[in-house]
């Protein structure tokens, strides 16, 4: 192996780092361009890609039967459910076989319209996502945006649906774009070489003059560009994971010069919404779990605003987001690891919750397009129940079912079972555990994959994956850890799980592994496999670096955050400022360094057996860059005592954080893993005699 040591200091403490050459000086040109990776770099991670190919070669006809069945569970010409807009009704569909969607709309009494076919504009792409896809208010423009290498750097289209003219407008965009009412023009994001969006402007569609609107000058926060419900309102707001700040230009006066909603303070957050002159804000001022207050939006820009509660805090029912529709002020919450609806009439203050009556489910609310309409729109999924999208009425009692998603292979929820546990932590704290299984497996006894992820405060839902079957169906429990980090249980939840709290987020996750283990009844342990991805990823590490084949037997970790302290101590790099308020600031504080190096996964390796371990990982992926995994996986086989136990990577060369793009192509990826979890969980068994 080669090793051309890199050595820093910060507050006295030396940090030499082996595997630091595997880290492309010209890293930013390889976000956008693959092809400028150095020739040695390159090599390496070809090499390491073929030695896990080489592993997973005898289970290629698995791997086929894999695919083959995650595929039968898409519906070939799948298609969403149209939206009023205006005039028009507005679609999607997959063409059969396709990869990508085809987008459709259709006035009453009028023949079908395509706007926009992704088959053809990734057809000679390696990789393609489309991002933002907005109609203009006149219905006469399609905006659209399209990251072509996996950088999540896009390039911003207009399309002019009257002459079929499609123009390239900017690159090197995030992905967001928001029309005025002018329909001319358009609020884009811009980013930096290093990825960081801090800059607002707006552009002319019919002359492509460009103006700045707005610039972030603190480089730890993140800027986004949106529009209220009701279309009144642009909105850019700066935050980072634990506070906001807000400005509005009126959509019908685009050049108009921000005005701020609230001045940012440190840990206030807040969002946004507007209905009839009156400004919503949903805001944790004084409030952890969110309230919401409401002003005359006169009086705010006159700066003497009148603020009034509408929905009080209540601890431990977290207000995740509000949507304002026709008078009524709908809530997306969450309590006790569920999420719940509530419906407020802003007339009569009249509160409807909606209730479901699954053990453990997902819902979410579909903002409209047109805030007028009388109903809302919700997608809901249990485990072990594929999507629904329902239409409620508003203030009312009635729905209607508009969509189930129909498996091809057929599927009966009948054959499954859901369970929800509670797993005491390490400091008394109940840990909630989502599982679900074919009603014929011994939930005690069978083989396990275990998920966490815990950090930004992302809730982990129990929603319908279909890629958990081909697994459930082969005898294996599936399980959701909800750890600290996550916002399942509130607020506080997420607090308790990040910064000086980050080793929760592991303690919770291993005592749910403890669990299971027990759960057996007798002193023999059981196979589990761990999986997360990302900030899940670094859960993975310091899981790796916690316990002993006999506890975990594998590991599978997905564009995995293993190297923290590294990461967090560069401020080059794409995310590293807005990450300090997460993990804490080690560059200027001695006690963020001691704490985030305690637990780094690259920085508290080990002489010992370590689990089976997978980590996958994308060239061009902003967010966790190609060389986290590569010099863990690099550093780990010089630490690791049983050689004879598989360590894999696998670098995808044309994809970023999300893996390949495409419905199919990403099933690929799904199955090579899962070939490689089953692949264990035989080993395992014949290594344990049974």
């Amino acid at each position: 192996m080669t090793k051309a040591p890199k050595s820093q200091t910060h507050h006295g403490i030396t940090l030499t780092d082996e595997f630091a050459w595997l880290r492309a000086d010209n890293w930013q040109e390889v976000l956008q361009d693959p092809s400028k990776l150095p020739d040695d770099i390159r090599t390496h991670l070809e090499a390491e890609n073929k030695a896990t190919e080489e592993y997973l070669a005898p289970t290629k006809e698995l791997r086929e039967e894999l695919y083959t069945e995650l595929k039968s569970r898409l519906k070939d010409d799948d298609a969403g459910v149209p939206f009023q807009y205006g005039e028009f009704d507005y679609s999607w569909r997959f063409e059969k076989g396709a990869n990508y969607r085809t987008w459709y709309r259709k006035k009453e009494d009028s023949s079908e319209e395509i706007l926009l076919n992704e088959t053809e504009l990734a057809e000679n792409e390696k990789y393609f996502q489309l991002g933002a896809y907005e109609i203009s208010p006149n219905h006469n423009f399609l905006a659209y945006t399209a990251d072509t290498q996996g950088s999540e750097f896009y390039t911003l289209y207009i399309k002019d649906l009257t002459t079929g003219e499609t123009k390239e407008i900017a690159q090197k965009l995030s992905s967001e774009v928001v029309w005025a009412n002018d329909n001319d023009t358009l609020f884009i994001l811009r980013l930096t070489d290093n990825h960081q969006p801090d800059q607002v402007a707006r552009i002319s569609y019919n002359s492509g003059e460009e103006t700045k609107v707005f610039v972030e000058k603190d480089k730890t926060l993140f800027v986004h560009v949106s529009k209220t419900e009701d279309g009144e309102y642009i909105c850019i707001s700066s935050h980072d994971h634990s506070f906001s700040e807000v400005s509005v230009i009126p959509a019908a006066a685009p050049t108009s010069f921000p005005q701020l909603i609230m001045p940012r303070k440190a840990d206030i957050q807040y969002s946004v919404s507007h209905w009839e002159g009156q400004f919503y804000v949903l805001t944790n001022q004084q409030a952890e779990d969110f309230q919401i207050i409401s002003a005359l939006a006169q009086s705010v820009f006159a700066g003497t605003p009148d603020w009034k509660i509408l929905v009080g805090h209540t601890s431990g029912h977290l207000i995740e987001s509000m949507i304002l529709q026709n008078g009524y002020l709908i809530m997306e919450m969450r309590h006790n690891a569920l999420p719940q609806v509530k419906m407020l009439n802003l007339e009569s203050m009249a509160l409807e919750r909606l209730e479901f009556d699954s053990p453990a489910y997902s819902i979410s609310v579909i903002p409209q397009k047109q805030s007028n309409h009388n109903y809302m729109r919700m997608i809901y999924s249990t485990p072990i129940q594929p999507p629904q999208v329902w239409e409620s009425e508003l203030g009312g009692k009635n729905r209607i079912l508009l969509k189930e998603t129909k498996i091809p292979c057929g599927f009966h929820s009948a054959d499954y079972k859901v369970k929800r546990d509670y797993v005491t932590a390490e400091d008394g704290v109940k840990i909630p555990l989502t599982r679900w299984y074919h009603k014929d497996t011994n939930p005690s006894a069978a083989p396990v994959l275990q998920y966490g992820y815990g950090a930004y405060g992302i809730s982990m839902d129990a929603a319908y994956r279909h890629s958990a079957f081909s697994l459930v169906d082969r005898g294996f429990v599936y399980a959701i850890a909800h750890v600290r980090g996550g916002k399942d249980c509130g607020y506080n939840w997420y607090k308790s799980g990040k910064m000086e709290n980050k080793k929760n987020t592991f303690t919770d996750f291993l005592a749910v592994t403890d669990f299971l283990q027990q759960e057996t009844g007798n002193q023999s342990s059981r196979y589990i496999c761990a999986h997360g991805g990302s900030a899940g990823g670094m859960l993975m590490g310091a899981v790796a670096n916690a316990v002993t084949p006999d506890k975990i037997t594998s590991i599978v970790a997905q564009v995995p955050f293993v190297d923290v302290l590294n990461t967090i101590l560069d401020d080059t790099l794409p995310l590293t400022p807005p990450e300090w308020r997460e993990w804490g600031n080690p560059i200027e504080e001695k006690g963020a360094f001691d704490y985030i190096q305690s637990y780094s996964p690259y920085d508290n390796l080990i002489k010992k057996d370590y689990p089976a371990i997978y980590a996958l990982g994308g060239l061009t992926d902003p967010r966790v860059t190609y060389w986290e995994p590569a010099k863990w996986v690099a550093k780990l086989r010089s630490y690791k005592t049983n050689p004879e136990v598989p360590l894999l990577l696998d670098i995808d060369m044309t994809s970023g954080h999300g893996g390949a793009s495409g419905r199919y192509e990403y099933l690929k990826e799904i199955a090579k893993i899962q070939a490689f979890v089953l692949t264990q969980a035989t080993e395992y068994k014949i290594k344990n005699g049974e």
